[in-house]
């Protein structure tokens, strides 16, 4: 680790544009960022607003089995490997973390206060977003990246809404529709967002209505929306004991 020069700015961006470009792959910045996510790092080694991004850098390589979504891992991509984050991902962070930096030079101590605020926000709005009863009976995974709105309407991210309806009709439910969304956040509050419909289905069965959603999400391109990063699901429960269908 002594002898290691630390990252510095214009060497993660241009990694990051080599992977973005298919000139390096994944598991090469995976490397390349691994000693300084996994082993301990003297305070003050790398720069802050450097460090924080380090770890998303050595996400890139993660994969999950074709046929087990609930598996994820470094490494060993493949036919029946593929990558858990898309590439439009990787480009969103980088467009993201970009920003971050210009508003991190106008005024560094204000960015660092500002950022302890946004995690608090957020671990504040995490947790009444896992314990929502519109999702209690998905998985931990799954109410971990859910993002419930006001109206009861439920959102994950765009990488990730493929599990999402997966996990949905998995408990029965069926789904009605998927819509995309530019919600992004500020601190404790969204950014006025911008909602594309996408897809709406008029099915009877969990099974029908899973292969709809797989295929109409399919169609959704990294090229696409890039800025909407979220998707709406809408989906109906089987009937509770009231014999009341449970909407959303």
């Amino acid at each position: 680790m002594s002898d290691l020069q630390p990252p510095t700015r214009d060497e993660v961006e241009r990694r990051w544009r080599a992977v973005i470009a298919g000139e390096m792959s994944r598991e090469e910045i995976h490397s390349w960022v691994r000693p300084w996510v996994e082993e301990s790092v003297p305070e003050g080694r790398v720069e802050w607003i450097v460090e924080g991004v380090l770890t998303t850098l050595h996400g890139f390589d993660m994969t999950h089995p074709a046929g087990n979504r609930r598996l994820i891992r470094h490494g060993d991509h493949g036919e029946h490997r593929p990558y858990y984050h898309p590439m439009s991902y990787i480009k969103d962070e980088l467009e993201a973390w970009l920003q971050q930096l210009q508003a991190y030079d106008e005024d560094p101590v204000a960015y660092r206060a500002e950022s302890r605020r946004r995690i608090e926000a957020n671990h504040d709005r995490n947790r009444r977003n896992f314990h929502h009863q519109r999702v209690r009976r998905l998985s931990k995974r799954a109410r971990e990246r859910v993002w419930v709105l006001p109206g009861d309407e439920v959102m994950w991210p765009r990488y990730w809404a493929r599990h999402a309806v997966s996990e949905i009709t998995g408990q029965g439910g069926v789904i009605l529709g998927l819509d995309l969304r530019s919600d992004r956040w500020d601190g404790a509050d969204p950014i006025v967002p911008v909602e594309i419909p996408w897809a709406s289905f008029e099915v009877t069965t969990p099974e029908k209505s899973l292969e709809w959603a797989i295929e109409a999400l399919a169609d959704l391109t990294d090229d696409l929306h890039r800025d909407h990063g979220w998707v709406l699901v809408t989906w109906e429960w089987p009937n509770t004991a009231d014999g009341e269908p449970d909407l959303r």
